[in-house]
């Protein structure tokens, strides 16, 4: 019972407080404001309190951020080593396949020559 009372005393000193704290801050912003726009100055400072991010949101914040780039750099490197496998099996099934085009030239260069010094052999065999 007496927590609860000394817990609304504290309340009460708070907004007390508060209270003297926004009309000491309106009666000094009255002479160049106005009382109505001083007024409507505290009224939405007051009520964009709960929007403003406090030391320990950013924080929370930088600890997300820092995670979350670890995270990224290490899918990063997954692809990058995917890649390079990939591209370490691309470039053997290349060069496997600029061999056999290199074997494919020269059966057909070899038939082109016999043809063609068989050709000459005929034609001076025939003389």
């Amino acid at each position: 019972m007496v927590y609860i009372f000394i817990l609304q005393l504290h309340r009460n000193y708070v907004r007390k407080t508060y209270m003297y704290k926004a009309y000491d801050l309106i009666k000094k912003l009255e002479p160049r404001l106005g009382e109505e726009e001083a007024k409507e100055l505290i009224e939405f400072i007051e009520s964009s309190k709960g929007d403003i991010a406090t030391k320990s949101d950013m924080q929370l914040l930088r600890t997300d951020l820092q995670l979350l780039r670890t995270e990224l750099e290490n899918k990063i490197e997954n692809i990058k080593t995917e890649l390079e496998s990939k591209m370490g099996n691309i470039k053997s099934d290349l060069n496997t396949n600029i061999e056999k085009a290199k074997v494919d030239i020269l059966k057909w260069q070899f038939g082109f020559w016999v043809t063609i010094i068989g050709a000459i052999v005929a034609i001076w065999l025939s003389k």
